[in-house]
């Protein structure tokens, strides 16, 4: 299957427009039920393909392994084995913010919010092929575990986990709106959860839903090999008049919803 996940990050305000608004994923496809469903409640799978041996330099110290060492990636191109996984903007108009959005790691997490089983990591590549450390939950990697990208926007990154396990990694999305809009800043969090597989035995996609993984619970099971954006819905502080609201609406930015399109191809990148 390639399909993907588009999501549109949005602004809300009092608690009625909260309900009615929080981010789910909307899934136009048969091979994933149900059609909509939170962020929190479907495991993204990291399945075996992803494994490997971590590159050679001290500038890959940030991802959590020694050299040689193996470790699990998702790469910034694209691999029909595994999750195709980036930060995508594309529902929002540029003209509705005076700044660009940060993308930035809140925590990383195990079952009941314990310890994660390892390090999560992620990087970029260079114009001339370097890598980019930008976030690593690893204390005392140097990163900055934030990054910024545009409204309009497609981003894609590696992800990196260096055990096999339950990750529930938590970003914030920060941005100021344009004045048109009342200014100020907008924010919001979302948690995804991510399980990493150590053998091709390992995940097989649940013939029935609920199910269990570590203890945590998951109402959809992905089969591990979609074209996935994240997104986390903005919330407006303070929070805009209901006038100001209802333009939003009529603008499209208040839906906070993923939905899933079928991907007409990606540009081969360097990992």
């Amino acid at each position: 299957m390639v399909a993907g996940l588009v999501v549109m990050l949005s602004y809300g305000g009092g608690e009625a427009w909260a309900d009615a608004y929080e981010l789910d994923l909307h899934l136009h496809s048969t091979e994933v039920t149900p059609n909509e469903f939170a962020a929190n409640e479907a495991l993204l799978p990291v399945k075996a393909a992803a494994k490997g041996l971590r590159p050679a330099g001290s500038g890959f110290d940030f991802i959590g392994v020694a050299a040689g060492q193996s470790f699990w990636r998702l790469p910034k191109s694209q691999n029909p084995e595994l999750l195709f996984l980036s930060i995508g903007t594309e529902e929002l108009d540029s003209n509705d913010f005076a700044s660009t959005i940060t993308w930035s790691l809140v925590s990383v997490t195990g079952t009941g919010g314990g310890a994660a089983p390892g390090v999560f990591s992620m990087w970029d590549v260079g114009d001339l092929g370097g890598v980019v450390p930008l976030m690593s939950s690893s204390s005392g990697a140097g990163t900055p575990n934030s990054l910024t990208v545009s409204a309009g926007g497609h981003y894609h990154y590696n992800y990196g986990f260096t055990a096999p396990g339950l990750y529930n990694v938590e970003f914030q999305a920060t941005a100021t709106l344009a004045a048109a809009l009342g200014g100020g800043p907008a924010s919001g969090t979302a948690v995804y959860s991510f399980g990493v597989f150590d053998t091709g035995a390992d995940y097989v996609a649940p013939v029935s839903t609920p199910w269990t993984y570590q203890g945590q619970q998951f109402t959809v099971a992905l089969f591990g090999n979609e074209h996935i954006d994240m997104g986390v819905g903005l919330v407006a502080v303070p929070e805009p008049s209901s006038l100001v609201l209802a333009g939003l609406g009529l603008a499209g930015l208040v839906a906070a919803r993923m939905r899933l399109r079928r991907a007409v191809g990606a540009a081969a990148e360097n990992a």
